[in-house]
């Protein structure tokens, strides 16, 4: 029997609670799909209950192999589970997502339909504990992995890229690209980000093209820990960090020296918590103005400078 013509993966770490609903939607989404379908999940250490979740799934689903990733990273538990996949079409989801019924036929047929589209980006939405809370503003939702492309399948315009919570590609492209960036995305509890973005910039770079597929659609289940003002800082400071990593593997970073570029963070920062004046009254009231959109620009600005030094003293 020829092989399914989609390989799912799913990659974990200690989200054992979570991924016991993922994998429950995972399965009814599957058993009421037009096309087969193969699942590789990759543990990438877990040191919960994670582990008996997976073998208990993988025990009563067909088509699921266990994968184990012992080194910590997304990337690397993503380039394992892309090393094992012998589908034409590979997709990734996260661990804590919800399905739709016509997701993964929407997957497919996006394809078959498509021979110039060589990667495609779903539909996300969120799903809140509860009701959302009065600071969270509506850009923030693209920092829980959530997209806000519309409501009908189109192409992808040339900065929008799929979000690694809801993304498929074809197999021989992924491939030929050498994967995901093992010095970006996710490692342990850090909130490194852009492995999947740096892979999609790569790709765009040798005129691959991108579909944004609306009938592919997830529901993302943000997590109470994260709905808190502080969760916010800490996502920008480490985008920061992550968009520092990206452009010097990309070469994406002009022709600024080491200084140059620390002389405008450096400014930006002043500019951003100051607001332009030294006077202690001034700065008394500038910082007591600042709302959650300031004060998250000054984060990133800050995990951007973190970087930058670090860097500049490792690659002089």
């Amino acid at each position: 029997m020829a092989a399914p013509h989609i390989t799912l993966i799913l990659c974990t770490l200690n989200r054992a609670v979570s991924l016991a609903e993922t994998l429950a939607s995972l399965s009814r989404m599957r058993n009421s799909a037009r096309h087969a379908s193969n699942v590789l999940l990759v543990d990438n250490g877990s040191t919960d209950k994670t582990s008996a979740v997976l073998h208990d799934f993988a025990a009563r689903e067909p088509g699921v192999r266990l994968l184990r990733e012992p080194r910590r990273g997304l990337s690397h538990a993503r380039n394992l589970g892309l090393a094992h996949a012998d589908s034409p079409f590979i997709a990734f989801v996260d661990d804590d997502v919800d399905f739709e019924a016509g997701w993964l036929d929407a997957v497919v047929e996006s394809f078959r339909a498509q021979p110039e589209m060589d990667v495609l980006g779903g539909r996300t939405d969120p799903r809140f504990p509860g009701p959302r809370p009065d600071w969270f503003y509506d850009r923030l939702i693209t920092w829980y992995g959530c997209s806000r492309l519309g409501e009908h399948s189109r192409w992808m315009r040339p900065l929008e890229f799929p979000y690694g919570v809801n993304m498929a590609f074809r197999r021989e492209v992924l491939l030929a690209s050498g994967g995901f960036a093992i010095d970006l995305g996710r490692r342990g509890t850090n909130l490194l980000s852009n492995d999947e973005t740096e892979l999609c910039r790569r790709l765009k770079a040798k005129s691959h093209r991108f579909w944004y597929c609306a009938e592919a659609r997830l529901h993302h289940r943000i997590a109470p820990e994260r709905l808190s003002p502080a969760w916010v800082l800490e996502r920008h400071y480490w985008q920061g960090i992550s968009d520092v990593i990206m452009e010097r593997r990309l070469k994406l970073a002009g022709a600024q020296s080491s200084r140059e570029r620390w002389g405008s963070l450096l400014k930006a920062l002043w500019l951003a918590h100051t607001g332009g004046s030294l006077s202690p009254r001034r700065l008394w009231w500038h910082a007591r103005r600042q709302s959650l959109p300031d004060r998250a620009h000054c984060a990133y600005l800050r995990g951007r400078l973190v970087q930058a030094l670090k860097e500049a003293v490792r690659w002089p």
